[in-house]
């Protein structure tokens, strides 16, 4: 045994299950993540588009 498990009462214990959100987040990630950004994207091509549809409306009108 190593002489640092010796002050460890039980010896060496198992590693901890994951949290339900650590394992979302290795499931579903970078997925999630992608799908973000592309959701920002998109809203700003949306509002940048509608922006510029306003402006050359009034000159025009």
């Amino acid at each position: 045994m190593d002489p640092s498990q010796n002050d460890k009462v039980g010896g060496v214990r198992a590693a901890p299950q994951p949290r339900w959100r650590q394992r979302a987040f290795a499931r579903f990630g970078t997925p999630a993540i992608l799908f973000a950004v592309l959701f920002v994207v998109v809203a700003w091509m949306g509002f940048l588009g509608w922006v510029l549809f306003g402006l050359v409306g009034r000159l025009i009108g």
